[in-house]
């Protein structure tokens, strides 16, 4: 479903700044609203009047509940108006939101500890003849775990009227930055036993991890578009060009210490730090080209005809890493003598690579004016969808261990070196095709209230294969350096231990159907209220809600 996904945000705007009115999303995509011209530039003159959107129209992610008493975080400030034969429009989006999430601690009543908190538990070992303690183990943790995202969008668009023909210019930029701060990679652990009658530390561990996984993605995107409009029909078109970046980073550091006996100085003690890192930076661009055609069939009766092609090329930029490394130093004794070694682990891996896709898209909207008081429409969409997906991998491991034994005995201090490397590519080709049939209708309950309904059942296939192929491999090669020097040798991994090429097909069909409805109120000629989510009555709390100022 990732190439799904992936197309079906293609063949939209929305991301950060939602580009779909209540109206819209209510009845499936069939019956559109002033705000949904917008986003075809020469469309904008079609609007009437002015109009201002601010917080009230919930147009930041479109979910916001209207009636529950919380603020939101966001700004919000839009419009669209005229001037002459000039029609400018613009919105401004910012928010941030930063969820808690769990902790895995409970707090002494056994609630779960969203976000950030810290919990210590000791457990009292008592003397059985006066009930004095006399041992303890103690742990304390500290763990912090939110889900922060902000997105800080805006839009601009010119449209201008010259008799029959209109045109347009728009150009949306969108910024978003996921911050995840995960509490497996972010928490203070100690533990330690406590003889209370000797006063001393019997065992001690401690761990320190730290860091955040980043994503940050940007949008810049054009869109130019022009419209004929003849006696019974308008012709229009459309050419958008995005360029891209994303970039997910992290940087995680973590130590841990374990010592057998902290107050003794000969007891074994083992110290180990680790870091992993990652950087994944990508960039390209996407293209659209449509073609729409609106038909009267008659006064109340229009058919919408629709073609498209899209495509998007993105890919690795320089620097696409993956790091992992893990030293470990351990002291200890073996029968009075120091048994030492040290121990580093490093693993990278190093990305380059292509991802495509490139398809079509065909279909229509019928949509009726049955009478004053009822509108239905349907439609039909077909998208085709060609992948192609290309990265290669260079894997390397590389371990030192450095062994020092107080022993005599010959060889038993050394140092090894392993070193392994291989280099992958993995090829997805295929294709994913959609239909799409959406219902939507619109019922008069009043003069100035509206109810809105909508069902949309979506066929998805997939036929997509990926070829994991090894396209070189160094077998593990270990060498070992005693410490009087005497002899050394090296050896190899069995030709048989050669990883096999392996190959993956996601082929399925999906069915499924969406249902959406509405309300809108015309409150007065200068206030529109459409309302969503309203299937609790009593409880307006789930409620949301839009509202738009309309100005002559």
């Amino acid at each position: 479903m990732r190439y799904a996904l992936a197309i079906a945000l293609m063949l939209t705007l929305s991301f950060g700044l939602i580009t779909e009115s209540f109206r819209y999303q209510s009845t499936a995509q069939i019956w559109e609203d002033d705000y949904d011209l917008l986003f075809d530039p020469a469309r904008i003159p079609q609007i009437e009047g002015s109009r201002v959107w601010t917080g009230l129209a919930n147009l930041v992610t479109g979910t916001e509940e209207g009636f529950s008493n919380a603020s939101q975080p966001y700004l919000l400030i839009g419009g669209v108006t005229n001037y002459n034969t000039f029609f400018p429009a613009g919105v401004y989006d910012r928010s941030v939101s930063k969820t808690p999430l769990n902790t895995g601690l409970l707090d002494p009543t056994g609630n779960e500890i969203y976000g950030e908190g810290s919990v210590e538990t000791i457990n009292w070992q008592l003397d059985p003849t006066n009930g004095d303690p006399i041992y303890r183990e103690v742990t304390n943790e500290s763990v912090i775990a939110f889900d922060r995202h902000a997105y800080a969008n805006y839009y601009v668009a010119l449209g201008m009227q010259m008799n029959t023909m209109r045109f347009g210019l728009g150009y949306m930029h969108r910024d978003h930055t996921r911050t995840f701060t995960d509490p497996n990679n972010n928490y203070d652990y100690e533990y330690f036993e406590e003889d209370i009658e000797d006063d001393s530390l019997e065992y001690s561990e401690t761990a320190v991890y730290s860091g955040d996984e980043i994503n940050s993605s940007s949008e810049n995107d054009f869109i130019l578009s022009g419209w004929l409009d003849k006696e019974q029909m308008a012709i229009g078109a459309d050419f958008r060009y995005d360029m891209l970046s994303n970039n997910e980073e992290a940087f995680i550091t973590g130590a841990e210490e374990v010592y057998t006996g902290p107050d003794d100085p000969d007891a074994p003690y083992m110290l180990t730090d680790n870091l992993d890192s990652l950087t994944l930076p990508e960039s390209g661009s996407r293209m659209a080209l449509n073609v729409k055609v609106f038909y009267d069939w008659n006064d109340n009766a229009q058919g919408r005809f629709y073609g498209g092609y899209f495509m998007k090329s993105t890919s690795y930029d320089a620097g696409a890493t993956e790091n992992m490394l893990e030293t470990v130093d351990y002291h200890g004794y073996d029968d009075g003598d120091p048994d030492m070694y040290t121990t580093t682990d490093f693993t990278s891996s190093y990305y380059t690579g292509d991802f495509k896709y490139n398809g079509f898209r065909l279909g229509t909207k019928q949509l009726f004016e049955v009478s004053e008081n009822f509108r239905f429409g349907f439609g039909f969409f077909v998208t085709m969808t060609s992948v192609n997906d290309s990265v290669n991998r260079f894997d390397s491991t590389y371990t030192h261990i450095d062994s020092t034994d107080g022993d005599t005995l010959v060889n038993n201090s050394y140092e090894q070196y392993s070193v392994a490397t291989e280099r992958w590519a993995m090829v997805t080709d295929g294709s994913v095709n959609t239909f799409n049939i959406p219902v939507g209708m619109e019922f008069n309950l009043a003069k100035s209230v509206v109810l809105r309904l909508g069902v949309n059942h979506t066929i998805t296939m997939n036929d997509l294969t990926t070829n994991y192929v090894l396209e070189a491999w160094d077998p593990e090669y270990t060498y070992y350096e005693n410490n009087d020097t005497s002899y050394s040798w090296e050896f190899y991994q069995s030709p048989s231990e050669r990883p096999e090429n392996t190959s993956e097909n996601d082929v399925q069909k999906i069915s499924s159907t969406s249902y959406s409805y509405g309300i809108g109120w015309k409150v007065t000629d200068n206030l529109q209220l459409d309302f969503m989510n309203f299937s609790e009555l009593t409880d307006l709390g789930d409620w949301r809600l839009s509202a738009t100022l309309h100005f002559d």
